[in-house]
């Protein structure tokens, strides 16, 4: 069942069937598209811009026909002088049989409130604001301005941290708070290459070689691909005391079968093993401190059974409660 689950989501068979049967196929998952076009607005100049709308444009290929843009591209295409008003109708029309030919079109903002910026986010239909969750929180003045040009465009904060950091998220609030017209918020856990510094002939250079290789689905770059094209795939947890162990081994299926997870819900007992396998992501981890939880709970079963074989035990124990507690 999981492995027809997996091929229903991940819209292939990875299986290959033995020689001399049929092999079955079957469509891929109707998917629902959010956004059309998305622009990336940095928080400050140390956010690594082009690496990150390189990351995210690497996933979002394996998801259908992707586009970046930036103010080089667009100038070495169409000439050094189309951000001037003479051209607008020109670069407008060329933006608009771009967006027809891709499902989703990158617009990578500049550093500064500069024209193409500017046309960046009147063109977005999701704006993210790009940050790095290890800095204290701060407002750019991009930003500002952003909010001011597009106030009815969707914005979704985006808070980069280091891949092999070892710490959680922290300062979120705080992040939040400076930005009341943000509707939801993303930690993003990025590969070394992106925080190395490189001039930008490097960067494109680097990415050439990694945009021929397949996106790992379980990134999280993946997860806020599928997040703007409306193919997230979710996992609700159901309840059943003790036997919500159990679920271990599903989530162990899951991944074996190539299924990503990017959002999950859960009952009872269910909700405690999806919020550690949240905070893990990682069944080794996982399974260990399911198991010691399970022996907790079956000790704690075991004295309560002991109770209520016992009945005077149990009155000398109230008995006592009452005389501590009067």
């Amino acid at each position: 069942l999981i492995n027809l689950l997996g091929h229903r989501i991940l819209g292939t068979w990875k299986q290959v069937q033995s020689s001399g049967t049929q092999r079955a196929t079957v469509d891929s998952r109707p998917a629902q598209v959010n956004f059309s076009t998305v622009a990336i607005v940095p928080v400050s100049e140390e956010v690594p811009l082009t690496a990150f709308t390189y990351e995210l444009y690497h996933s979002l290929c394996a998801i259908g026909p992707c586009l970046r843009l930036t103010s080089e591209v667009v100038r070495k295409t169409l000439g050094a002088s189309i951000m001037e008003p003479p051209n607008e109708y020109r670069l407008t029309s060329w933006l608009a049989q771009q967006e027809d030919q891709h499902r989703i079109s990158l617009y990578q903002c500049d550093s500064t409130y500069s024209a193409w910026t500017q046309r960046c986010v009147r063109q977005a239909d999701c704006i993210l604001i790009v940050g790095l969750g290890d800095k204290p929180p701060t407002l750019g003045r991009t930003e500002r301005e952003v909010e001011r040009l597009a106030m009815r465009t969707q914005k979704e904060l985006v808070l980069l941290h280091k891949e092999q950091s070892g710490q959680r998220p922290q300062n979120t609030v705080e992040w939040l708070n400076m930005r009341s017209w943000v509707s939801s918020h993303h930690h993003i856990q990025c590969p070394k290459r992106m925080f190395t510094r490189r001039s930008q002939y490097r960067i494109n250079e680097l990415y050439s070689k990694v945009l021929m290789s397949e996106p790992n689905v379980h990134s999280d770059f993946s997860r806020l691909a599928r997040w703007l094209t409306g193919t997230s795939v979710g996992l609700v947890l159901g309840g059943g005391g003790a036997r919500g162990a159990a679920h271990v081994g599903m989530l162990k299926a899951i991944i074996e079968a190539g299924i990503p997870i990017d959002m999950v819900g859960g009952v009872s007992i269910g909700s405690l093993m999806g919020a550690l396998w949240c905070m893990e992501k990682n069944i080794t981890t996982t399974t260990q401190k399911a198991r010691e939880w399970s022996k907790v709970v079956f000790n704690l079963e075991n004295k309560l059974m002991i109770l209520l074989i016992n009945p005077p035990l149990v009155l000398i124990k109230v008995r006592l409660l009452c005389f501590m507690f009067p």
